[in-house]
């Protein structure tokens, strides 16, 4: 994913969650991508922000503005772990909803194995926004009517 955003827009939504925050407040934000927002609240609101973030890339420009962080699946229960017994005046979630990785779609872009005559194919299940996910189904498919690869 691309998250290389310079700018908070006047009246986006990014800029409606930052205007609800207090200054010197602390945060626990939830999928901070590359820290544009992690580093305003920090530089221009005086916050403490800890974040979680799932792509190590961008945790790792993130953690600079950050009082410390986390790289992990927000799907998962490491984070929760993590953070147990800290206290946030706020926890963000300004832009992880959508990667809800529940969709179940049959396709060879998000196939794991194929279906065999006992077995059937599985597949990672995905984002709406078509990125994969880490769990699997399995789907009934007919390997016996599939064209043959060579």
């Amino acid at each position: 994913m691309n998250y290389n955003i310079k700018v908070i827009r006047p009246g986006s939504t990014h800029a409606k969650f930052l205007d609800e925050i207090e200054p010197g407040s602390t945060v626990l934000e939830c999928g901070c991508a590359t820290g544009y927002m992690t580093r305003y609240m920090s530089e221009e609101l005086g916050v403490k922000v800890w974040i979680v973030e799932y792509e190590k890339k961008a945790f790792d420009l993130a953690i600079n503005y950050a009082e410390g962080g986390l790289c992990a699946d927000l799907m998962g229960d490491e984070w929760r772990e993590y953070f147990r017994g800290y206290k946030f005046d706020y926890i963000m979630f300004a832009d992880v909803l959508e990667h809800v990785y529940d969709q179940e779609k049959a396709d060879e872009k998000y196939l794991v194995s194929e279906a065999t005559c006992t077995s059937k194919a599985v597949y990672k299940k995905s984002c709406v926004c078509g990125e994969v996910g880490e769990e699997t189904f399995s789907a009934d498919t007919d390997a016996h009517s599939a064209p043959l690869r060579v």
